[in-house]
């Protein structure tokens, strides 16, 4: 992923729903794209501005006294050739199309089309413009960050799901081990989570009601991103229980493999800390804790001796968020041995 602040179209100057703004320095900033002759696939003079990103005469349009708010916003809401907004195309960013939309062009459609037009998702992956962005790697968090201050909100966090209600952190968190800078991830998660709040940690799948942090240790995702996640969700989150009665700690349990995830004993600690004993006990719906799943896959002794009660990487009952480094004897051959704000449950 690129840098997270170079997408960022700062250069632009404040967009106001008048005319005599579009007559100042505005137009000489948006930059006419190249027209690819591909204006005979929109359906309104609007979304044939969008889908090439002319965001010169998108806001000429937008700004005209010359026709009403109702019929810009129900233009803004109709869906071109491939099953997008003006929204939509006006968040994304391609090889044709090398800079995004200004920001205050998105918030003057976001003025027109209100929640209305946030909440409308595209054809092909059913996704709103927040999800597009999201999942996104050349897109700028900034973007995603108006579209939730102008008017979507936790609204439009908890709303933003699939079909198989994997909410926006479900599947930021699964995408995550695809970011070439893990730090573009992660940010998405914490603003999500700023908007989402307790809420949308605990939300889970339709199929077998797993959270993210379920499907997090299922992916030998970043130990950042569970670090963040047990932080935010405490003891609560790390007891749930998927309908196959499986913990979190089930997941990591079930594959200890040092060379295919470094970090697999490092999360461990992290989910032990907060849950500590009680966490040791749960059994899944077949009685197996997960202690059977670690024995049954080889895991390293000092693992099986922390899952049979023998002793504790950490103490417990320290306060939170005190920094703690792995300790040698705990990590084996753990390579990335480093500190972290570590969550520990009083």
């Amino acid at each position: 992923m690129g840098n997270e602040h170079s997408a960022s179209p700062r250069n632009s100057s404040s967009i106001t729903a008048n005319t005599s703004a579009t007559n100042g320095g505005l137009m000489e900033i948006i930059e006419a794209s190249p027209c690819y002759k591909y204006a005979e696939r929109t359906k309104d003079p609007l979304g044939k501005h969008c889908f090439i990103h002319d965001w010169y005469h998108t806001v000429e349009y937008l700004v005209s006294k010359r026709t009403d708010d109702w019929k810009k916003k129900e233009e803004l809401m109709s869906k071109e050739f491939y099953g997008v907004t003006c929204l939509h195309s006006a968040c994304t960013k391609n090889a044709n199309r090398s800079t995004h939309a200004p920001l205050d062009v998105i918030k003057l459609m976001i003025k027109i089309g209100g929640m209305d037009l946030l909440m409308i998702k595209d054809d092909h992956c059913g996704y709103t413009p927040l999800q597009m962005l999201a999942y996104d790697h050349n897109t700028s968090i900034h973007m995603m960050e108006m579209l939730l201050v102008e008017g979507g909100g936790k609204e439009l966090i908890m709303k933003s799901a699939n079909a198989c209600a994997y909410s926006i952190l479900h599947e930021l968190c699964i995408a995550s081990t695809k970011w070439e800078e893990e730090d573009g991830a992660l940010a998405r998660i914490n603003l999500v989570l700023t908007f989402g709040g307790r809420e949308l940690l605990f939300s889970t799948t339709e199929k077998m009601g797993r959270t993210a942090l379920h499907l997090s240790c299922m992916e030998h995702v970043s130990v950042n991103v569970i670090n963040i996640l047990v932080n935010e969700g405490k003891k609560e989150l790390v007891m749930l229980k998927d309908n196959d009665g499986m913990t979190a700690l089930h997941f990591l349990c079930m594959e200890i493999d040092e060379d295919l995830d470094p970090t697999c004993i490092m999360k461990i600690v992290l989910l032990l800390n907060c849950g500590g004993n009680d966490l040791l006990k749960e059994r899944t719906k077949e009685g197996e804790t997960a202690y059977d799943f670690a024995k049954a896959g080889d895991a390293p002794d000092e693992v099986l001796e922390a899952l049979a009660f023998k002793k504790s990487f950490f103490s417990r009952g320290k306060k939170s968020s005190q920094k703690q480094v792995i300790p040698s004897t705990a990590a084996g051959s753990f390579a990335c041995q480093k500190e972290l704000e570590i969550y520990i449950c009083s």
